[in-house]
């Protein structure tokens, strides 16, 4: 009987390895040259399920494996493993009890969820391999590690914008006049609490637990210290929220304005800074560490907008601090600084949250009425004769606007009862108008950032175009091309199948990207995929509408020899500026006179911004308001039709009277302004 082959014990080899540690190829060589003898293989490792009788049991040992297909593979065959490999193994491979002692349990599935987030783009904490992150599988403790080069530079640049902001904190206590100073150590107000809170953060403790870590090989337990140290100071105001630290801090640069011996271009200097520091806290710090501060906290994972709400409780605790140590919302003012000493000796009761709540809604209606009232009377005025006064009708907008803005092809194929003309067209002005408000220098963005979908008033200008651009002209009109064109030659087209899906490809396109509260009848069962590189339309134009309310507000309530900067415009009395006159700022020009200059100059940017403003409330009512003429449609007419025989109309007679409508519309204004002032 020949030799039977011998085997090692599963597992053999891999202790071997152990044991003899890390070697190189010469030292390998060396020990074989020694030793001799020869490597046997190890035994595979059996399931209790293979043998299910004791003939089974009893077998030979069976035959070595043979390599597997999969050990060769294309890039695209190798990504696919190496997603399914991470998912197997961080749900059946648990982390290090040792290293994560004193973290809470996490499931795999939100352990995936965090995971994914720390190592994209936004927050780079720990490193993208991208198809070869199943490495980090078979790394001690791979899942735990963070990339060395946010915790080398990132977290310490943090620290340098903390210890900023508390120097800044200082020096505005120290520029305070005395009496004001004893303000802030005794007034319980908000704006003093968040200086007194602020004040007193320990940087030097944090710079100091930053230190002793090891920055070569950082793993998140390491970083827990850090971490409580970091959100045990933020956590005192974060619930406060961007906007209202802003207004807090605006608050106290008033007060201190009111003082005679202030010195006004240092305190301007210093809460332009302090702000600045905040939004970088805010933005950078209390966002960009929180997928570390889940992992402290536990729990069901959440996005950044729902996390502190919702998990409050717990982050508190791992902080160690109780709800009398942070500042809230409800713990703010609700009258302004100017008259309140006045106002705290009336016994009158405040309103209820819930009724406040509502108040302020129906106040916030009225306004958005009456900005949509004088948002058509402009476009009207602008725009004599093209339908906006009487929108319910459905005007037909083509023949106007195309000899004025020369819309791509599709834009001539839409009906006048498909919502999408009026929308396009407001678009395309809009755009005109962003052309000069990108030369308005912003002094923050607060109310952007601070808004659930994390908007800004930069990226809706750099963003704006492509939803006429790609959206509609690309990607709407390109199916609606085709659409027509299949109708023009097959009249029962639309009552086939292919005809049918495109059709609801349409109307489910409309109500995606353009209006939300689009209804329609479903024509297949078929949805389409709902994939969106840009912010929903619906909550831009509402954004912009509340972003440049506040800065009109904040711009008439001060006077211009005051600094401009506390507005959020560096330059709101300044002439606008278009870098290429366009068909709506020549007509603006006229309006405004932009040829006057000096103290009787109207040509401004805050002008700009009120007269986007009010366009702008158009769009939004036009997208937002269910009860605009857009869902009043008929989703079946999204298409011209010749009246002569039914099938697609691919053009109109263009106007050609725009020019000498607005001129002579102006005139007519020009008379009865000079009629009023006579009288």
């Amino acid at each position: 009987m020949a030799d039977e082959k011998k085997y090692l014990e599963p597992g053999t080899l891999e202790n071997t390895r152990k044991n003899i540690g890390t070697i190189n190829k010469e030292e390998a060589a060396q020990m074989i040259k020694v030793l001799g003898g020869e490597i046997l293989e190890e035994k595979p490792v059996t399931s209790p399920l293979q043998f299910t009788s004791t003939a089974s049991r009893s077998a030979k040992p069976p035959k070595p494996r043979s390599p597997r297909p999969e050990a060769v593979r294309t890039p695209a065959e190798a990504a696919m493993l190496s997603t399914m490999s991470v998912n197997r193994a961080s749900k059946s491979a648990p982390v290090s009890n040792k290293k994560t002692s004193g973290m809470p349990n996490i499931s795999p599935q939100d352990w995936l969820a965090v995971d994914k987030v720390m190592m994209s783009p936004e927050y780079k904490i720990k490193t993208d391999y991208g198809i070869f992150n199943f490495i980090r599988l078979l790394q001690k403790d791979g899942l735990l590690r963070i990339d060395r080069n946010f915790a080398k530079n990132t977290l310490d640049r943090h620290i340098s914008h903390m210890e900023a902001f508390v120097t800044l904190i200082r020096t505005i206590i120290n520029l305070s006049p005395v009496s004001y100073q004893a303000r802030i150590r005794s007034d319980d107000n908000s704006r003093f609490r968040l200086l007194n809170k602020a004040e007193k953060w320990d940087v030097y403790a944090l710079r100091s637990l930053y230190n002793d870590i090891n920055l070569y090989h950082v793993q998140i337990p390491d970083l827990m210290p850090f971490i409580k140290a970091i959100y045990s100071m933020l956590v005192q105001i974060l619930f406060l929220g961007e906007r209202r630290v802003t207004m807090l801090l605006k608050e106290i640069y008033e007060d201190l304005s009111l003082y005679p011996d202030v010195k006004k271009p240092l305190v301007t200097a210093t809460m332009k800074d302090t702000h600045r520091e905040w939004l970088y806290l805010y933005s950078q710090i209390v966002k960009g560490l929180y997928p570390l501060l889940y992992c402290m906290c536990g729990g069901p994972f959440q996005n950044f907008e729902t996390f502190f709400s919702n998990r409050a409780a717990a982050i508190l605790k791992f902080t160690e601090k109780s709800r009398f140590d942070i500042l809230l919302p409800e713990a703010e003012a609700t009258i302004p600084p100017a008259y309140e000493q006045a106002e705290q000796k009336k016994e009158d009761v405040p309103p209820a949250p819930e009724e406040k709540e509502t108040q302020e809604k129906e106040q916030k209606e009225k306004v958005r009425k009456k900005l949509v009232k004088t948002g058509i009377k402009l476009l009207d005025t602008l725009f004599p004769d093209a339908g906006f006064t009487k929108l319910e009708t459905h005007p037909d907008m083509y023949p106007y606007f195309q000899p004025l803005f020369e819309f791509p092809d599709g834009f001539n194929l839409l009906s006048p009862e498909n919502p999408l003309q009026v929308l396009v067209v407001l678009l395309r002005i809009m755009e005109d108008l962003f052309q000069g408000c990108r030369n308005i220098r912003f002094v923050f963005d607060s109310d952007a950032r601070q808004r659930d979908d994390q908007d800004s008033i930069l990226t809706v200008l750099n963003e704006w175009n492509a939803y006429r651009e790609v959206l509609f002209d690309k990607t709407y009109c390109h199916t609606l091309r085709n659409f027509v064109t299949e109708q023009y030659t097959k009249r029962d087209f639309c009552h086939t199948q292919y005809g049918r899906a495109m059709q609801n490809k349409l109307f489910w396109f409309i109500k995606y990207h353009f209006l939300p509260l689009y209804t329609f009848d479903k024509l297949v069962l078929e949805r389409p995929e709902h994939n969106n590189t840009y912010r929903p339309l619906h909550s831009r134009t509402n954004f912009i509408c509340d972003f440049f309310t506040e800065l009109a507000h904040n711009v008439d309530i001060t006077a211009k020899t005051e600094n401009a900067s506390i507005t959020g415009i560096q330059n709101p009395w300044d002439h606008y500026s278009f870098d290429i006159p366009n068909t709506v700022s020549k007509r603006l020009d006229v309006l405004l006179m932009a040829n006057r200059t000096g103290k009787g100059m109207t040509a401004t940017n805050i002008n700009l911004i009120k007269y986007t403003l009010c366009i702008c409330a158009v769009l939004d009512w036009w997208i937002n308001d269910g009860d605009s003429p857009a869902y009043q449609c008929d989703q079946f007419k999204f298409y011209r039709v010749s009246l002569e025989d039914g099938g697609p109309l691919f053009t109109v007679t263009l106007r050609d009277d725009q020019q000498k409508l607005f001129l002579e519309n102006f005139k007519k204004l020009t008379a009865e302004q000079n009629k009023k002032k006579q009288t």
